[in-house]
């Protein structure tokens, strides 16, 4: 059930992030957003940081001709009464073809009245300042 959950929230993140709806996008958020790298944990105070992120990503994905994102729940990693820890993979697709090598992030849910919310997010990425750069998390982008 909790991995159904999990999967649900990441398809809805990516149906929204591909289709440039930020207020979409915005709504399975939960701010501040935590984000943490191999040299930071950032914070993601508002909702202009936040949409700042999301057009970096969203340019990103349309200057390389993005047309799917596959999101993959790979696994719940705890629960708690108001949380839900997992981890995701997901990919950039062209035309059915990886734009860029998958890469994994750890994922934090909370549970608010209307549904799950992204809390928390983990990458291997060096970066140390909002927004990340989507092509140093993608280790397949050149």
């Amino acid at each position: 059930m909790t991995l159904r959950i999990l999967q649900s929230h990441l398809s809805e993140l990516g149906d929204a992030f591909l289709a440039g709806d930020f207020e979409r996008y915005m709504a399975c958020t939960v701010l501040p957003l935590e984000v943490r790298t191999r040299r930071a944990t950032l914070w993601v105070e508002g909702e202009l940081s936040l949409e700042e992120g999301f057009d970096c990503y969203f340019n990103e994905a349309c200057a390389m001709g993005v047309e799917r994102i596959e999101r993959r729940a790979v696994s719940v990693t705890g629960v708690t009464n108001r949380c839900l820890f997992g981890r995701f993979a997901s990919c950039w697709l062209r035309e059915s073809a990886e734009v860029v090598l998958s890469y994994t992030a750890e994922i934090t849910l909370e549970t608010h009245r209307l549904g799950w919310k992204t809390s928390a997010l983990g990458f291997r990425s060096e970066d140390t300042r909002w927004p990340l750069m989507p092509h140093k998390l993608m280790p397949g982008y050149a």
